[in-house]
């Protein structure tokens, strides 16, 4: 995939949003060390073992994740936020619904604990 079919992709899953009468809040997809670090330790104790459900296995240091900018390995990523009007942010359902368009365009299915992250490679 290049960068210009993602970019498309994008603007269908952005235009199909507003169709629906939502709206979008659009982040950068790239992680830092730090947040790849910070999701890392998430359900690990202090020495870096596994004490609960772990979002990742990847520390952002020597285990780099696809997710860092310096190392995409040609996946492409973006965090879109879709609020329905009723002050509700993140809603399961709503992320359900778009991400079944996103895969019908050609994306990744959604990360069941990271409806707002768009990924397509």
């Amino acid at each position: 995939m290049k960068r210009h079919d993602f970019a498309r992709m994008v603007s269908l899953l952005l235009a199909w949003i507003i169709a629906k009468g939502w709206f979008a809040l659009i982040g950068d997809a790239n992680r830092s060390r730090y947040e790849q670090n910070r999701l890392w330790r998430v359900g690990r104790d202090q020495e870096g073992n596994k004490v609960g459900k772990t979002l990742t296995n990847c520390d952002g240091v020597k285990n780099v994740s696809a997710h860092q900018y310096e190392d995409a390995r040609g996946r492409y990523g973006i965090d879109i936020l879709i609020h329905t009007g009723d002050g509700n942010v993140d809603k399961d359902e709503v992320y359900k619904e778009a991400h079944e368009y996103w895969s019908s365009l050609g994306g990744e299915p959604m990360i069941p604990w990271d409806g707002g992250h768009w990924e397509a490679k």
